[in-house]
């Protein structure tokens, strides 16, 4: 068997598991979930927790901080619930949110690990449940 075959033996493959369970994030840094061998092999081959590339660093540390804005606002929002604009922004809020987080976001299992550290989940209508 040739190399590349039999690393790709070791790597997470997510069109057959689910990354989140062997992957978390520490804010914009992705770490093997108890010293997982697949995912620490999947993070370092692919250099996707190298504190060096600072440019991937950077995109995530601000794309972090604009989830973070999000959900800032979205409980600013709720402790206002009598107001029409309120209701109207978070309703927005819950959408950006969402859509973030989403399969097709950039970055989002690095978004799905902040807004459940921040206790933010989805009902199936796309409320947030925070």
């Amino acid at each position: 068997m040739s190399l590349s075959k039999r690393r790709c033996l070791f790597f997470i493959n997510p069109a057959d598991e689910d990354p989140e369970e062997l992957i978390e994030w520490h804010d914009e840094i992705p770490q093997a979930i108890n010293g997982n061998k697949r995912a620490e092999e999947t993070l370092k081959a692919l250099r996707l927790g190298a504190v060096d590339r600072d440019g991937l660093v950077e995109s995530r540390r601000q794309h972090l901080m604009i989830v973070k804005s999000l959900v800032d606002s979205l409980v600013f929002t709720r402790t206002r619930p009598e107001s029409p604009e309120a209701l109207a922004l978070t309703e927005d809020l819950q959408k950006q949110l969402k859509k973030a987080a989403s399969p097709a976001g950039k970055y989002c299992a690095m978004i799905r690990a902040r807004l459940r550290s921040e206790g933010v989940s989805f009902n199936d209508q796309g409320k947030s449940n925070r």
